[in-house]
């Protein structure tokens, strides 16, 4: 998205800088409030009444704005899709009297990320904005940002850099100390404890790597699917020397089911293995199997979870996922109810898309495609 860049009036400004405080768990390090070197004043407005959805999601409630002086900010959202919380870089302009507002990040196209033009009213401590159908939005200003307004924040423990560029179809296995993927040329690993990219598995591109396989391989495997066509899409546990060590689950007989998978995660505690992908007409579902013991898959779940997701792993406290509700959104879901349980700020790198996601002993990993550098990053963030 381009910059806006028509010019703030005077009185405008001067309104927005009056009242300043730091803003917290907003996901952003580089809105950190008020002293921060280089960073500029923070003000925060918090939603009293009226509703703003996200542009093109009617469903993507917009729940506060943290608005810095230069221009930008971020938006913070309630998805009541999945029930989730969720912030998103912004810029923005004033331009008596109007407000434009544009969401920032990978993956946002303009009609996904521009707000229609709003009025505006501000004074000290009330911002009003007008939408093109007459109904107002009311904003105060806070000192902060009240609790559960944004997604909690990880502390980032250990980052890799100059990995193999992740494909975009991969997740992220852990087998010991090495982690798998896919890259465009190979089935990847990488060495946790030296910190560098090990032997790839294979050069065969027929299978990409999802999840873990713990209780059918005793912790030597990992689930795959083969990228065929939606009538023969399979997930398979394959071990280290990509053999066919565990079940074939065929999930095409299963109507309505994804098209494509688009994630997957093996729960430990289950046995069983969650999928999630688009639904050929539209939306998005999670579909749950038990693995056959000698016979047919058994289905255990097949629910409409409407957001996109690109990768999942289980933990004792639930399903994580990394969700595209407007950029990218790292949720926690209870697998009994498919309801967020807890929302977790993603690193603010603006160059990185998530495609894999681990949760170990060692923390939250995240493996990312680094478009700028045109290599893979690792992530290793604190457990919550």
């Amino acid at each position: 998205m381009d910059r806006f860049t028509r010019p703030r009036p005077a009185a405008i400004a001067a309104a927005l800088a009056l009242v300043v405080a730091a803003t917290t768990g907003c996901g952003d390090d580089d809105l950190t409030g008020p002293g921060a070197p280089g960073t500029g004043r923070i003000d925060v407005w918090v939603l009293d009444s009226g509703s703003l959805s996200a542009p093109n999601d009617p469903l993507l409630f917009v729940t506060a704005l943290t608005l810095r002086p230069d221009g930008t900010g971020r938006v913070h959202f309630r998805d009541d899709r999945v029930g989730g919380v969720h912030s998103v870089r912004a810029e923005y302009s004033l331009g008596e009297p109007f407000f434009s507002i544009g969401l920032v990040g990978l993956g946002l196209g303009k009609g996904d990320a521009v707000f229609p033009q709003l009025e505006l009213r501000i004074d000290e401590i009330s911002l009003e904005l007008t939408k093109p159908d007459g109904t107002v939005c009311s904003f105060s200003r806070r000192e902060s940002l009240p609790p559960g307004i944004a997604p909690a924040p990880l502390p980032e423990l250990e980052r890799f850099t100059g990995l193999a560029m992740p494909d975009p179809r991969t997740d992220l296995a852990v087998d010991g100390d090495a982690l798998v993927f896919n890259s465009a040329a190979a089935v990847e690993t990488f060495d946790f404890s030296a910190g560098a990219m090990g032997t790839p598995l294979s050069t065969a591109l027929d299978r990409y790597v999802l999840s873990n396989a713990d209780l059918i391989t005793g912790g030597t495997g990992f689930w795959t699917v083969a990228p065929s066509t939606p009538q023969s899409i399979t997930l398979r546990s394959i071990g280290r020397g990509l053999d066919l060590v565990g079940a074939t689950v065929d999930v095409s007989l299963l109507q309505p089911t994804v098209s494509s998978i688009k994630a997957a995660a093996f729960s430990p505690s289950t046995g069983d293995i969650w999928i999630h992908g688009p639904e050929a007409s539209a939306g998005h579902r999670m579909v749950v199997m038990a693995p056959p013991a000698g016979g047919r898959a058994i289905l255990r779940l097949n629910e409409t979870f409407d957001r996109p997701v690109s990768a999942m792993a289980f933990s004792p406290m639930g399903l994580w996922a990394v969700v595209s509700p407007a950029g990218q959104a790292l949720y926690c879901v209870d697998p009994a109810t498919l309801q967020v349980t807890a929302s977790f700020a993603l690193p603010t790198d603006e160059t990185v898309v998530w495609y894999g996601l681990a949760v170990t002993d060692a923390g939250v990993l995240l493996l990312g495609a680094d478009l700028a550098a045109g290599a893979g990053v690792l992530v290793v963030l604190d457990h919550p």
